[in-house]
């Protein structure tokens, strides 16, 4: 590796191609906007205590479901979620941000304003609201710079490695023997 070492050169415009060709200039990741009601269980709730709020957050989804209801007033009113914005505003949102079961529920949603049934979550039960979504540049555009960097380098030693063994086996004797 250190012979052939020497002889990488990845050029920034080589980076650029394929940030460009491949990664929007960037990368780019889907984020959706949403808000969420929360009806929280606590570490110690029993199985009757679980079921007691489950029931309640179905009788919460069915005042939801109304003809004119006002999600974002009905947030405010019966969501135990303090960490959210006002009417439950979760903002927008990377997949990988998100309970597993949150995000299952969430991604396939796609008509603005659709209500997910009740789903539960190691914080309790939550009423979603699919809001919008769309398509953001990654976090940090310099990882994704780097780890392009770092695969054309990689295809690049792989070809120069399949080279150097060529011109080994082409200026040697290599002799086989089998026994």
């Amino acid at each position: 590796r250190t012979k052939l070492g020497a002889r990488l050169r990845v050029t920034e415009e080589e980076v650029k191609r394929v940030l460009d060709v491949k990664y929007q200039g960037g990368s780019v990741e889907e984020e959706i906007h949403s808000r969420h009601i929360l009806i929280k269980v606590g570490d110690t709730a029993g199985p009757m205590q679980v079921n007691a709020l489950r029931t309640k957050a179905w009788e919460l989804w069915d005042k939801v479901n109304q003809p004119g209801a006002d999600f974002g007033k009905l947030a405010e009113e019966f969501s135990d979620d303090v960490g959210t914005d006002v009417g439950g505003d979760l903002g927008f949102m990377r997949r990988w941000m998100l309970d597993p079961t949150f995000a299952r529920t969430l991604w396939p949603m796609t008509k603005a304003g659709a209500i997910s049934p009740v789903i539960q979550t190691p914080f309790g039960f939550h009423i979603i609201q699919f809001l919008e979504r769309r398509m953001a540049k990654a976090r940090d555009p310099r990882y994704v710079q780097q780890m392009v960097r770092a695969l054309l380098t990689e295809q690049q030693f792989i070809k120069l490695y399949g080279a150097w063994i060529a011109e080994l086996k082409a200026s040697h004797h290599i002799e086989i023997r089998l026994r």
